[in-house]
Formats: structure tokens, sequence, C-alpha cells
């Protein structure tokens, strides 16, 4: 499938005030998106377009191959490859090739008028490989709507390529990104996030190695840094992060912070962050200049790190901890540092 410029696969009931898609299945496609424009001046800017966008109550989304293509000129990157909303369901075995984030998920039809938070599903993202991301790997984005909240979530055994252009949408700053948005109360809970790797590489043009990628990082644009962002205004509790590898990454692995600290109503706690290993990463200071460790995180109740494995021979480590306030019941042992 060939497409320019709009999206490939669109499924929306726009305000519904039922809910009408019950069941998708989208799987096997081919899908080849490009966006032209007729003058340089739109050469890499990102087009705001979900290249798959599907909102249902139970998907099977599996073994698609989406590619955004990219020529000398025009550079135009989809802004996602796949927007999904659904409550239950699984995304596995896709192949994701450019954009300036591979997923969005959304927990739930944002366009129904209706939301049955009593509805319990489960999610499973497994198994997909993402080529050359721009920003984001994996957006997981609560509150949209009318407080739906992100829960019963894995995320495990996915390979996630990013890819640094030296451009404004190519410069990736997030790997999980915990997203608020709106201004609906909601929570995000009872999510593992295991198994995967996350890689960086670059433009060898512009980056002979990742001294120079260091020398040159330019995270501007963005909206946060850390390859687990968790830095919101939502309540999130019970998180596993375990057994993941990470390459190249320029900054924190972990960066979790609740941006109400503690006169807010909201609560982060019951973090774990276990058993990961994470190789020539965090050796650049964010482009907000506030993490500057491979762990930074504050504003916690329970946060267990411990086992995990950092290795820097190539580039320098900017620091192994860095707590901020609000810290409560906090367990940092057995993490290996080593240059």
């Amino acid at each position: 499938m060939y497409n320019y410029g709009v999206w490939a696969i669109y499924c929306e009931a726009y305000n519904s005030a039922t809910e009408v898609t019950q069941n998708f299945y989208c799987y096997n496609n081919t899908i080849y998106w490009k966006r032209w424009y007729f003058n340089d001046a739109a050469k890499d800017v990102w087009f705001d377009v979900s290249v798959v966008h599907i909102q249902t109550k139970h998907l099977e989304y599996y073994n698609n191959y989406v590619e955004n293509i990219i020529t000398s000129s025009p550079r135009i990157h989809a802004r996602t490859m796949a927007e999904l909303h659904f409550p239950d369901g699984f995304v596995s075995g896709n192949t994701h090739i450019g954009g300036e984030q591979a997923f969005l998920y959304v927990a739930w039809p944002t366009t129904w008028t209706t939301y049955d938070a009593s509805y319990v599903g489960s999610v499973i993202f497994e198994n997909n490989t993402t080529i050359k991301t721009g920003t984001v790997a994996l957006t997981l984005n609560a509150n949209t709507g009318s407080g739906i909240n992100v829960k019963n979530l894995i995320i495990r055994n996915n390979t996630f390529g990013m890819y640094l252009r030296g451009v404004l949408y190519g410069n990736p700053t997030l790997g999980v990104w915990f997203h608020k948005d709106g201004s609906w109360p909601a929570e995000m809970y009872d999510i593992e996030i295991t198994g995967n790797t996350f890689t960086l590489t670059w433009d060898t043009s512009k980056y002979a190695n990742i001294a120079a990628v260091k020398t040159g990082y330019d995270g501007s644009g963005t909206s946060g840094d850390g390859l687990i962002y968790m830095r919101n205004a939502h309540t999130v509790r019970r998180v596993k992060i375990e057994n993941n590898t990470v390459n190249n990454f320029p900054f924190s692995f972990l960066h979790l912070y609740r941006a109400d600290n503690s006169s807010g109503t909201y609560v982060h706690e019951n973090i774990t962050v276990k058993g990961n290993k994470i190789n020539d990463s965090c050796y650049a200071i964010s482009y907000s200049n506030i993490n500057r460790a491979c762990f930074s995180f504050g504003a916690v109740n329970g946060i267990d790190i411990q086992n995990n494995e950092v290795k820097n021979p190539n580039v320098a480590l900017k620091g192994q901890s860095q707590e901020w306030d609000y810290i409560t019941n906090k367990t940092y042992s057995g993490n290996t540092f080593t240059t």
C-alpha cells in the first residue's frame, strides 16, 4: 500500500455515544508513507498525521510493515507511525521504520463520548521492531478525553531503534514516555517494561563516533528527556522496569518525578528498576539541564533500584544517581558502574 500524506489505515467513530467498534484486526499489511512538499524549506519537518490510526474496544495489530519513505528532497517525517486507542488486545511482530514516534498508545477510544472506567482489559506490546525512530519510541498517553487510565500493560521483548539525524525532529530523547495530556486526573498502573532493547544510532556523515554525538547532541524541541520518562502530574504506581538493554542513549535511563511534588493529589509509588544493562549511555546533559545521572528520581514513595549494570567504555558517564526531594522507602543497592 502506497500512501501520500494522509492516513493509510483509519478507524474512528467521532462523537459516538456508543462503543461502536468492538473488534479490529489489522495484520500482514505493507505500507509505504510519503509526504510531498514542493519547496526546500519544508525539509526535515514532521507532518501531524498517524500513518495508522485505530480506535476500538479490542485490537489485534500484528505483522505489519510500515515505512516512512525519506528521500533527499523532501524529508517529511510522519508524526506517528501507529496511533492505537484500545483497552484490550495486543500489538506484536510489527516493523516500523522512520517517523517522529513509532507508537502512540491511548487506553480508550478518545472520540467516543462514553468511557467505561470499570472495564478491565489487558494489553501487550511485544516482539515489535522500530528502525530510525526520530524522537520517541513509545508514548503512553493517559488523561486524553475524560481521565482515561493506562493499566494492565506489558511492554516486552521489543527492539527499539532510535536514530540521530541532527535535525529538530531527529533527536531522540525519550524511550517510553509516561505522558499526561489534558487537565483531567488519571492513573497509570500495573505496567511492566521488560526484556526490551533500545539502541541509538546516528548519521555517520554528521557524527563520526559517539564522542562526536556527545559534543553535538541537541535535544531541543522535545517535551522531555530520559529513556524511561516518568515526569508527570499523574498517579503512577506498580511499574516494573526490568531486564532491558540500552545502548548509546544520551540521557538518564530513569527520569522519575511527580510534577506536582509534595503539594498535589497525585502519587508515584512502587516503582521497580532491576537487572537492566545500560551501555555507553547517560553521557549528555539534558537540554532542560535537569537530569544529570543514569538514575534521576524524586517525589516517589517506594522506589527499588537494584542490580543494574552500567558500562561506559567509550564515553564518560555524567553521573550514577541523582536524588531530588520527597523520596520515601528507597532501596538502592547492587548497581555496578564500570568504564
